[in-house]
């Protein structure tokens, strides 16, 4: 399994799942930071291709 760039160490990425895993509002927070990186990677790409 490949390991996040925000998180490398696999064994905290996995301790920290259970907190958040069954938490709804813990799920939308994480589910509006992917959003937004990827909102933030599309904007750097438009700029440098201006």
């Amino acid at each position: 399994m490949r390991t996040s760039n925000l998180q490398p160490d696999l064994d905290v990425l996995k301790g920290g799942r259970p907190n958040y895993s069954t938490n709804p509002d813990s799920l939308i927070a994480a589910a509006h930071t992917v959003a937004v990186e990827f909102q933030t990677i599309a904007a750097a790409n438009d700029y440098w291709r201006s």
